[in-house]
């Protein structure tokens, strides 16, 4: 049986004309249809964050991407949401309302906010708690190098979350240490883990590792030196994580933890080798 694989795109800037957000979408949408293996696109919301945790939207809105990818391509949607933001609370259930009614949206991403504030939002929990309660499918984040995480997405599975996708990885050591750890908590609880999507995408130049570091992405010593010292950083990304992706497996695969791939290009330049990430897992059975 292959994994199942969903595809994370990035909606361009608000800023950006027309005809370069046609190009994206035309872009996407052919890659995406050669793409015969993924049946759902991911899709972010990029928010940035003031000292006061006021949240401020510099890409489109992932909603409306989504809608004219799904158009395109036939592909199911989620998208991502950071539930924290919403002033009142109860804007959340309208939005999520308006996500289902107006497009068709039934798979969501809850996201917390960034910073240790007071946000008038619901937390993650809360949110779970409503969308599930609603029929909806529900995620959260996964972020292997947090510290008690495979606690973290216990207690999000028992409040309604049905699958997790990870942060961008590019080792193996933190994340089964997680889903390893997760697996024993829904053990001891009784109850059955939700599927881990692993993340991951190349990078093709070292401002991509920059940024990607910036981003939170743990490269882990050796394999940070092995691409900035790489002739071709593209190329050598994509074998990482064809070296990193069966070592997860095969050390994770008895504790009953389901595993599922999300793919990811973050900036339009990595099409290609994203693409050649989907084959790769298309053709390989683990």
């Amino acid at each position: 049986m292959k994994t199942e694989i969903m595809y994370e795109v990035v909606p361009p800037s608000k800023r950006a004309s027309k005809e370069y957000i046609a190009k994206v979408v035309d872009s996407l949408a052919d890659a995406l249809k050669r793409m015969r293996h993924v049946k759902e696109i991911n899709i972010p919301e990029i928010v940035d964050e003031n000292y006061c945790g006021i949240p401020y939207y510099r890409n489109l809105e992932n909603r409306e991407f989504g809608k004219i990818l799904r158009e395109k391509t036939q592909k199911e949607i989620i998208v991502n949401k950071v539930v924290a933001h919403f002033n009142p609370k109860t804007r959340f259930n309208e939005w999520l309302d308006e996500s289902v009614k107006n497009y068709r949206i039934k798979k969501f991403i809850f996201v917390g906010g960034t910073f240790a504030f007071n946000y008038p939002g619901y937390n993650v929990l809360e949110a779970n708690k409503i969308g599930s309660s609603r029929g909806l499918k529900v995620g959260n984040i996964m972020i292997p190098i947090r510290p008690n995480e495979g606690e973290n997405l216990a207690r999000k599975t028992a409040n309604g979350s049905s699958f997790f996708t990870s942060q961008i990885l590019f080792e193996a050591e933190h994340t089964i240490k997680t889903i390893m750890d997760y697996a024993e908590n829904c053990r001891k609880q009784n109850f059955k883990p939700s599927t881990c999507y692993l993340s991951f995408s190349p990078v093709s130049d070292l401002e991509d590792i920059d940024f990607f570091k910036w981003l939170g992405v743990h490269f882990g010593e050796k394999n940070e030196r092995r691409l900035r010292n790489a002739g071709n950083l593209s190329e050598e990304s994509v074998k990482i994580v064809e070296e990193i992706y069966p070592e997860i497996v095969s050390k994770t695969e008895s504790c009953g933890v389901p595993i599922a791939l999300n793919i990811e290009q973050v900036t339009f330049h990595n099409l290609v080798y994203s693409e050649k990430l989907v084959e790769f897992f298309s053709e390989n059975r683990f």
